[in-house]
C-alpha cells in the first residue's frame, strides 16, 4: 500500500485526484431514472458493471454515452433518461451484476411498476 510520510512542521498544500468509485456510480446511474432531464456523471470508472448498467438503461430507452466537457477538461458519462417508458429489465443483463437491483426503486418511482429478474454477480 502507498503511504505518505511527513516530517517537519511545514504546512501542506496541493491537490490529489480521487478516481470515481463503482459503488458510488451505480446508484447514481439508477437514480437518473427518476428524472426526465439529462444528467452528467463525472469520474465514472470504465468498468464492466458500469457498462452493464449503461446498457440496461439504454434498453429501457435512455441515451447513455461518454462525452467530453471542454470547460471542465475531462470526460463524463451522459445519461438522458427522458424517453424511458419500459418497466422490465431483461434477465440477460441483470444476471451479470447484483447492482441491477438498484433500478427497482427508481423504475417503481417513475413508472409505478417494475419487473426485474433475480440479480446475479
Amino acid at each position: 500500500m502507498d503511504r505518505y510520510v511527513i516530517r517537519g512542521r511545514e504546512c501542506l498544500s496541493g491537490k490529489i485526484r480521487i478516481s470515481g468509485a463503482k459503488n458510488a456510480v451505480l446508484p447514481m446511474l439508477a437514480a437518473t431514472v427518476l428524472t426526465r432531464y439529462p444528467c452528467k456523471i463525472y469520474d465514472a470508472p470504465a468498468l464492466k458493471d458500469v457498462a452493464v448498467m449503461a446498457e440496461i438503461l439504454r434498453r429501457l430507452g435512455a441515451v447513455v454515452d461518454y462525452r467530453f466537457d471542454p470547460e471542465a477538461g475531462k470526460p463524463y458519462l451522459y445519461v438522458d433518461p427522458s424517453a424511458i417508458e419500459i418497466h422490465e429489465v431483461g434477465e440477460d443483463l441483470t444476471r451479470e451484476m447484483r447492482s441491477s437491483i438498484f433500478l427497482m426503486g427508481s423504475l417503481l418511482g417513475r413508472l409505478g411498476r417494475v419487473r426485474v429478474a433475480y440479480p446475479g454477480g
